[in-house]
């Protein structure tokens, strides 16, 4: 199968680099309209909001929130969905009745298994409390079947975060997890069980908490709207250690303190680095960082990254595309002093990327945002339209072209391609013009992994050519 054209003309002369795209895409931030939930107004009844996005490894887009409909066509989703890589509902996958109420979040395994958490209490006709896991068809899970509990009631998972044992971080409104005592948080293992060896004590006293990110060592990540956890002094995010104890070797110091103030999002970056979203003023007691900033491993701010401005409203997501920028989505209208409409990137170092520009963007709050492999941006939350043209509830916009030539650094002669190494199942091609005399040649020499990136080396000394990567 081969995937969208995407083709780099490089042409040199003396120190000079002029590079021109052929390509299928438009520019970064516009609406890609090869996506396309369907109209889902009408008789298919409407979907009310997306809470949460997962992209699994095939492409495939994982949906869930409060909604009943059949994304244009297919059958019938409640409360969760699996869509085709064009937005349309996947019929391989069994949505039968879905869950009977809310789903808050929705997340991947390394296994490909799928985990829901929210206030439902059956996934298709099974019972479930707060917390279920899919076999990748669709089909419930049944090895796995802990159940959350609030009193006498059902408990409800708001957010949730998968460990790559297959163990899983969960965060919600809740005071036991089957019969072991959890305030709100716990742990649950692989086979469904709850997890004794991780506690978190107190946890955020029935504070909300938003948001979890796993570091690659095994520590937890928390952000909400508490100032302590566990007794300990912690404004709006705390790191856990493995056990669920405190961390303390990371302190944000001051944190956010203002009453109202929210941690709504958190990403760690591949060098250990944190980048922190939500609706704030001061952080650490640090400069206005207004919603948004970063910090060091050890819980410092990070000041060499900075938005000038900083973000008008709440940050309710984030995602890292491939080439690091960083992508915001929540409920806001500018960023940097520049209009944008619940939606916009970041560079690397914090400031606004003017190059992608998503019109006046979508008209309701971002709840979700994923970016996928290469570049492209989905979100979703309440909305029915993005720049101007109708899209209900989930929609997906370009990203950066994800294919770069350079000169080398050490020989004029030579130019060096670059592509995200995560492109696993692409390769390089090569054609000298675009002609019928020509074909495209496979690349398979000269190519090795600088960090995030692919590199090819042209050392044939011809330096004009188009490039171009396929699977």
């Amino acid at each position: 199968m081969w995937a969208p054209p995407l083709l780099k003309r490089v042409l040199l002369a003396a120190v000079l680099l002029v590079c021109w795209c052929e390509r299928c895409l438009a520019d970064p931030g516009a609406l890609d309209t090869s996506f396309n939930a369907g109209s889902v107004a009408g008789t298919n009844c409407c979907v009310s909001d997306v809470k949460s996005l997962a992209i699994q490894p095939d492409g495939k887009l994982l949906v869930a929130g409060v909604f009943q409909t059949n994304f244009g066509g297919g059958g019938l989703a409640n409360n969760y969905a699996r869509l085709n890589t064009n937005g349309s509902l996947d019929t391989n996958f069994l949505h039968a009745t879905g869950a009977d109420r809310t789903v808050n979040a929705i997340a991947v395994r390394s296994d490909g298994k799928i985990l829901l958490g929210g206030s439902f209490v059956q996934v298709n006709n099974t019972p479930r409390w707060g917390i279920a896991r899919l076999n990748d068809d669709g089909t419930v899970d049944t090895n796995f079947g802990p159940y959350l509990v609030s009193g006498p009631y059902e408990g409800v998972a708001k957010v949730l975060a998968p460990q790559v044992d297959g163990k899983v971080i969960v965060a919600g409104s809740f005071d036991h997890i089957n019969s072991l005592s959890r305030a709100g948080f716990g742990r649950i293992n692989a086979d469904g069980g709850p997890d004794a060896s991780f506690n978190p004590g107190y946890g955020a006293q029935a504070n909300t908490i938003y948001c979890l990110a796993i570091q690659p060592d095994g520590k937890v990540l928390v952000g909400g709207g508490f100032t302590n956890f566990n007794l300990t002094l912690r404004y709006r995010i705390a790191r856990l250690n493995s056990d669920g104890s405190v961390d303390q070797s990371f302190n944000p110091g001051n944190g956010a303190t203002y009453v109202e103030d929210t941690v709504r999002a958190v990403l760690v970056q591949p060098d250990g680095k944190i980048i922190v979203a939500g609706e704030f003023g001061l952080f650490g007691g640090d400069t206005w960082p207004r919603s948004l900033c970063r910090l060091n491993a050890d819980g410092t701010r990070d000041l060499t990254f900075n938005t000038p401005g900083g973000v008008s409203g709440s940050v309710n997501a984030l995602a890292r595309q491939p080439n690091g920028k960083i992508v915001l989505g929540g409920r806001f209208s500018t960023v940097g002093g520049v209009t944008r409409g619940n939606l916009a990137v970041l560079n690397p170092d914090g400031s606004l990327d003017t190059s992608f520009d998503p019109g006046t963007g979508a008209n309701g709050v971002l709840n979700a945002t994923v970016s996928q492999p290469d570049g492209k941006v989905v979100f979703g939350g309440p909305f029915d339209h993005v720049n101007n043209v109708a899209r209900f509830h989930v929609a997906r916009v370009h990203g950066d072209p994800f294919l770069s030539a350079s000169l080398s650094s050490s020989q004029l002669n030579q130019v060096v391609i670059a592509w995200p190494s995560s492109f696993s199942n692409y390769f390089l091609e090569y054609r000298s013009e675009l002609s019928p005399a020509t074909t495209w040649q496979s690349i398979t020499d000269n190519v090795s992994i600088v960090g995030e990136y692919k590199t090819h080396t042209n050392q044939n000394g011809d330096l004009s050519g188009l490039f171009r990567l396929r699977r």
